[in-house]
C-alpha cells in the first residue's frame, strides 16, 4: 500500500484569536472519503469554533506535534515560532500587497525552505479567486452594524458574532431584530457588499 499523504489542520495562532478552521469536522470526513490516500491530523485547539471532541467523533487523530505532516493547512498567518522547516503550508499570508507587518513572516518562510501556497493566489482560468471570505466579512459587518444600531436606540440586544456557535445561531439572533421603517444603504458590488445584503 502506498504511503498516505499526511495533512495537518493547524490551530490558529494569530492574535487576536481566530475561531475559524480551514477544515471543519464534516468536511474532513468527506475529504477522507474522496481521497482515501490522505490522512488528516488535527492540532488541538481551545479557541476553535469546533471543539476537539467533534474531530475525535469524526474519526480524526489529534496531535500537538504536526512535524510528521507533509502539508499544513490553516486560515490566517502562522506564528513565526510555529513554522516547521521544509513543509508545505496553505494559509492567507497577507503579504500580497507587500504588507510591512508580515515581511518578517515571509522572510522566515524563505529562510526555512517552506513552500507557501497563499489562498489569495488560487484563481481559476479567468483569474477569479477561488478562496475568499468577502461574503462572510459582509455578513459579519452587517450583523455588527445591527448590533450597534440596536444598542444606540435601545431596540434590541444581539449576541456578538464571535459568541455564536455557527451561522444558524447568528440567524436565530437576527430574529430579535425589529427595525423601524428606515433605509439602509450598502455601497459596492463585490463579495462584501453581497454578503452584507444577505444579512
Amino acid at each position: 500500500m502506498d504511503k498516505k499523504l499526511k495533512v495537518g489542520i493547524l490551530r490558529e495562532t494569530k492574535t487576536p484569536h481566530d475561531k475559524r478552521v480551514a477544515v471543519p469536522p464534516g468536511e474532513a470526513v468527506e475529504l477522507i472519503k474522496l481521497f482515501p490516500c490522505v490522512e488528516l491530523i488535527n492540532q488541538p485547539s481551545k479557541i476553535r469554533c469546533y471543539n476537539d471532541q467533534e474531530y475525535i467523533d469524526s474519526g480524526l487523530t489529534l496531535k500537538e506535534d504536526l512535524s510528521e505532516c507533509d502539508i499544513l493547512i490553516g486560515v490566517k498567518e502562522v506564528d513565526i515560532q510555529a513554522l516547521i522547516p521544509g513543509k508545505t503550508y496553505l494559509f492567507f499570508s497577507h503579504t500580497t500587497k507587500k504588507q510591512v507587518h508580515n515581511r518578517k513572516l515571509l522572510q522566515e518562510i524563505v529562510k526555512k525552505n517552506i513552500t507557501l501556497i497563499d489562498y489569495e493566489y488560487l484563481t481559476d482560468k479567468n483569474n477569479i479567486r477561488l478562496v475568499a471570505f468577502g461574503r462572510w466579512a459582509g455578513l459579519v459587518g452587517a450583523y455588527n452594524g445591527l448590533i450597534a444600531y440596536g444598542k444606540r436606540y435601545r431596540l434590541f440586544d444581539l449576541k456578538p458574532v464571535h459568541q455564536c456557535y455557527d451561522m444558524d445561531e447568528m440567524i436565530e439572533e437576527l430574529k430579535k431584530v425589529k427595525l423601524p421603517p428606515i433605509k439602509i444603504l450598502i455601497t459596492g458590488g463585490g463579495r462584501v457588499a453581497y454578503g452584507a445584503m444577505d444579512t
